[in-house]
């Protein structure tokens, strides 16, 4: 009997995973013609890696679906039950287990319902987490490995739905070569007694409230033409901080043990 009921959850298990990410799968991949098939150039305004992939996000069943998504106060991304499956920048579809993972305070998140960020590791590439949002603006994720390079999904036709997937590798190249001019004895250990303060690899993460003011000149290039009452204004450029801000997490988080909400009142901080 035992037997029976231990295949019958394990079979259980696998269906409710297996369920999770065939609904979870709203990208379609499309030929790079896509974009020169709507009329109009979709890189003036965006970011043109030197190579990508084009991919379509179906916008509504991505939003359903992450309201599904567990808080990370109540699950750490890696044993979370909710599975999302991602592109990445190989043409292959990678699954992760993902939390909401807020950068606003509580009381600024209930006021912004429609701004939301998340967090994920990766189960087909173990080694990998995620940190994306969805917003009036759409998809944005940055994915970390440290066997690859960093992969972005960025929107850029929001009319269609378009999105490209690139990595670090085809970012445009600088055109000047750094070159450290440093003297080499510079790289010589310290010989003294001096005791070294304590430093961020105590395995703990840090929240820190940010309060971050935003110039009249940054909205206008935010808002790029969009209209609304200033109250509508201001939500979209927190929902282009927030992408910002999700993107810094992801880096602050793994090499810091450093993590930021915005301020309860981060909007009065944002000119127009």
């Amino acid at each position: 009997m035992k037997k029976i009921l231990l295949a019958t959850a394990i079979l259980g298990g696998t269906f409710i995973t297996a369920q999770a990410q065939n609904k979870s799968n709203a990208w379609k991949q499309l030929s790079e013609s896509a974009l020169t098939q709507t009329g109009k150039n979709v890189f003036a305004k965006n970011y043109k890696p030197d190579a990508y992939l084009v991919y379509s996000l179906d916008e509504n069943a991505m939003a359903s679906m992450l309201q599904q998504a567990p808080s990370e106060k109540n699950v750490r991304a890696s044993q979370s039950t909710f599975i999302l499956t991602i592109p990445v920048s190989d043409g292959s579809m990678e699954t992760f287990r993902v939390v909401e993972a807020p950068v606003m305070s509580p009381e600024l998140q209930a006021k912004h319902p429609e701004i939301r960020a998340y967090a994920g590791q990766g189960i087909t590439h173990p080694g990998s987490t995620i940190r994306f949002d969805m917003t009036p603006l759409g998809f944005h994720a940055m994915i970390l490995s440290a066997d690859r390079k960093t992969i972005y999904i960025n929107p850029v036709d929001r009319e269609n739905k378009y999105y490209i997937v690139f990595d670090r590798n085809h970012l445009s190249k600088e055109k000047s070569v750094f070159d450290c001019s440093m003297e080499a004895a510079i790289d010589q250990p310290f010989q003294g007694n001096a005791i070294a303060n304590k430093n961020a690899d105590d395995g703990k993460l840090r929240t820190y409230r940010l309060a971050l003011c935003v110039t009249g000149e940054f909205s206008v290039a935010s808002l790029n033409g969009a209209g609304g009452t200033d109250a509508q204004k201001k939500a979209l450029v927190l929902a282009d901080l927030t992408t910002d801000l999700v993107r810094a997490n992801g880096i602050y988080e793994a090499d810091f043990g450093v993590s930021m909400q915005f301020v309860t009142n981060e909007t009065d901080l944002i000119y127009l």
